[in-house]
């Protein structure tokens, strides 16, 4: 984080002093479809359990939410947050530890993004806004399981972060004023889950999410 803020000064003062002299402050409301919520572990091997002892599959969920931005020359700083809902279901065949069933699980999330976006081609392609933002999000997590069978008992974690990569662009635009925008949104970052199949000292256990959708502009000035 400490990082990100050390990029954000530098990356300023060169937009204001070589870009265009352009001061912009946006507010939208955000809404779409994602896919992801929480990553189990898929290398069974390193926990000294067979391939198919746990296996998972996720359902496309919904995000709705609020983003404030300001524009300094060709970089836009934004911030804001969401609402997150992901459907995921894991499946347990481990006989040997006495567990084989599903947990049904509605992952729910409050989102916090913080991002550094680059204006594309501002000079060429000025109306479509186009711009690539990258930064850091955090999570706060709720879960709702319905276990069918005897399985593990888990653990998790309310909080999580990591880094994000957005690429944002104007679909609709009013007297030079943005309307109409769409998005798409990866993520990657820290666990939100443990059980026995997904243990602490793993490395693929973790949080992530792809997402799209579209932004609606209700203030620009």
């Amino acid at each position: 984080m400490k990082s990100f803020f050390k990029l954000i000064i530098p990356v300023l003062l060169l937009s204001c002093s070589t870009g265009q002299q352009t001061t912009k402050t946006h507010l939208s409301v955000i809404a779409g479809i994602n896919k992801g919520g929480i990553t189990e572990n898929t290398d069974m091997a390193a926990v000294g359990k067979e391939p198919d002892a746990l296996t998972g599959a996720t359902k496309s969920g919904y995000h709705a939410g609020i983003r404030a931005s300001q524009r300094f020359g060709n970089v836009e700083i934004e911030s804001g947050f969401d609402f997150m809902n992901n459907r995921q279901t894991m499946l347990y065949n481990d006989a040997g530890a006495g567990f084989a069933g599903t947990r049904e699980m509605c992952v729910n999330q409050v989102n916090i993004p913080l991002t550094l976006g680059i204006y594309l081609f501002p000079g060429k392609l000025p109306k479509t806004g186009l711009r690539l933002s990258a930064g850091y999000l955090t999570q706060f997590n709720h879960l709702y399981t319905e276990d069918n069978g005897p399985l593990p008992d888990y653990k998790l974690n309310k909080r999580s972060s990591g880094a994000t990569l957005s690429l944002k662009g104007n679909l609709l635009t009013e007297n030079g004023k943005p309307r109409l925008g769409l998005y798409g949104t990866i993520y990657r970052g820290s666990r939100i889950f443990t059980d026995p199949y997904n243990p602490e000292g793993a490395e693929i256990p973790g949080s992530s999410f792809a997402a799209i959708g579209l932004k609606f502009y209700l203030f620009s000035r």
